[in-house]
């Protein structure tokens, strides 16, 4: 999703913090320390998200001249996302329970059987699922600090937010009207105002 293909929609950020002096050494060292991983079929891990290259989601080759272009750093965010549908679980567990009751010779199970059986059903139906898999577009003007997410998902854009710090060691700060008009250096004072002032109706009329 993002500036090659689907939606055009991105949510806009103020990058704060400090930079390395190495910038691209250091960027490109901690992308590569942080590349997708496929979640793993065997366990119990529903989602995993990482870096990949921003010509290919599958790619998960960070190259320099890839992710950096003048001052851009332009890269993937990839979620991948396991989940059994609820109804299908619940229909395969109620067919297993009366399996091991009818193995077992009970009309009943204990917890902890059916817990048992939940869990070999659950593992089993893993094996079965193929994750969805989801790429959003990042670029970073390195210059002017300004950066766009292709997705307004407030899920995606709060794990992006926590996983670009974590990589970055600086932060992503929402770009909204309040933030747009403190960096042009009002003071407090006015910036109270403006959280003072209502909303204009430019298309219709209220009644």
């Amino acid at each position: 999703m993002g500036i090659r293909s689907g939606s055009l929609t991105y949510r806009r950020y103020r990058v704060v913090g400090e930079l390395p002096e190495q910038l691209h050494s250091t960027f490109l060292e901690a992308m590569e320390s942080r590349v997708h991983r496929e979640i793993d079929l065997g366990g119990d891990q529903e989602r995993s998200f990482g870096w990949t290259s921003p010509e290919d989601l599958l790619d998960l080759n960070i190259v320099h001249d890839q992710i950096f272009l003048s001052d851009m750093l332009s890269v993937t965010f990839r979620v991948d996302t396991l989940r059994i549908p609820a109804d299908a679980l619940k229909i395969y567990v109620r067919r297993a329970e009366e399996d091991r009751q009818d193995k077992l010779g009970k009309e009943k199970l204990s917890r902890a059987e059916r817990d048992e059986v939940k869990f070999d059903v659950q593992r089993e139906l893993r094996r079965r699922v193929l994750p969805s898999v989801k790429g959003y577009d990042f670029v970073w003007n390195l210059s002017t600090g300004v950066a766009r997410l292709w997705t307004q998902n407030k899920t995606v854009c709060g794990l992006f937010e926590d996983f670009f710090r974590d990589t970055f060691g600086v932060r992503l700060v929402p770009r909204t009207p309040y933030t747009a008009i403190a960096e042009i250096g009002m003071d407090d004072s006015a910036l109270e105002r403006v959280l003072e002032l209502d909303p204009a109706d430019f298309v219709g009329v209220r009644e």
